[in-house]
């Protein structure tokens, strides 16, 4: 029998070079990406996700300067107490003490008198008036608690009905000198006359007299010391 010989398939040609070019780049060709298996002491970081917010003018270069806090312990100053200033106290001067006008009635009971008698007198500028004066008969006026001395203006206002005839009256300031005036009145013992003369008081307690030792005086209406 004769002997034939079968040819061969290209297709099998083709498949059996594409099997010999695998083989050979895998020979040829290392592993890019080669397999890193973790180690047992190494562990694992947790994934962090940053979030960007966008900003209205956004800066080309990152800042890499840390922002430190201080703590108030350390970096906030203790501040001293406030303490108010002192107002300056305004101290008034006190009034300078004024002499006040005195009206004095000589029949009034806190005088001190001896051997007068009082009568009413419609005329008089105090209603009343002393009589009996003199001849050893007295009138004692004493001025307590004066705020201010000084020479001061006293006027006597009196009756008298001895015209042509003068009488005669004494008045004795504190310790000062006797002084003796003579009057004629106004010849009626309803119609008051006054004569006016300076005495000297001083700050406190004052005692004015007035009498006659040997002869009758005046009747007494009132006295002002201004």
């Amino acid at each position: 029998m004769a002997s034939r010989t079968r040819p061969v398939s290209t297709h099998w040609w083709g498949i059996g070079l594409l099997s010999l070019l695998v083989a050979a780049s895998s020979f040829a060709v290392p592993r890019v990406l080669p397999a890193k298996e973790p180690m047992k002491d190494e562990v694992a970081l947790p994934s962090v996700s940053a979030t960007v917010s966008p900003s209205a003018s956004p800066s080309m270069t990152p800042s890499m300067t840390p922002t430190v806090v201080p703590t108030t312990a350390m970096m906030t100053p203790t501040a001293a107490p406030a303490t108010a200033s002192p107002r300056p106290t305004t101290t008034k001067p006190r009034p300078k003490p004024t002499f006040q006008a005195l009206t004095i009635n000589p029949w009034a009971k806190a005088n001190e008198t001896s051997g007068i008698a009082v009568i009413a007198c419609p005329t008089c500028a105090s209603g009343k008036r002393v009589q009996y004066l003199g001849q050893g008969h007295y009138v004692i006026v004493r001025l307590k608690n004066l705020r201010v001395g000084g020479r001061r203006t006293m006027t006597v206002i009196y009756t008298c009905a001895c015209d042509p005839e003068e009488r005669e009256l004494d008045i004795m300031v504190n310790s000062d000198p006797v002084r003796t005036f003579s009057v004629k009145g106004a010849r009626s013992w309803d119609t008051p006359a006054r004569f006016s003369t300076k005495i000297d008081l001083v700050k406190g307690d004052n005692v004015i007299r007035f009498f006659n030792q040997n002869d009758p005086a005046p009747d007494l209406d009132q006295i002002l010391i201004r």
